[in-house]
């Protein structure tokens, strides 16, 4: 199990404004724990990211210090099945040229 951590209350300086929100100690592990996913399955392992779960207590059980934060769970191991893959929505319904809404032709 692979616990990503990120400490509230640090930043990164950027040089300019964003209109979007950025929240660096969250977003910065989950960006390492998806890369962690694809080096996994690419070694044949399965992986399943876990964002529900009870902080506190995973927090008591791994004795993490209170200022940091657990942001996600990544169980990694060798799969026992090999479900079949779910149904996904078309390319065209996902990808864009230019502008929302005018799908991508490849």
């Amino acid at each position: 199990m692979i616990v990503a951590l990120g400490k509230p209350g640090t930043s990164t300086k950027l040089p300019h404004k964003l209109s979007s929100i950025r929240i660096p100690y969250k977003q910065d592990p989950m960006i390492a724990i998806e890369h962690m996913i694809l080096a996994a399955t690419a070694l044949g392992y399965g992986t399943c990211w876990m964002g529900a779960f009870n902080e506190n207590e995973v927090g008591k059980i791994l004795k993490i210090p209170e200022n940091l934060a657990v942001i996600a769970l990544l169980p990694v191991g060798i799969p026992d099945e090999s479900p079949p893959s779910r149904p996904r929505k078309p390319f065209k319904e996902i990808f864009f040229k230019e502008f929302y809404g005018i799908p991508l032709e490849l």
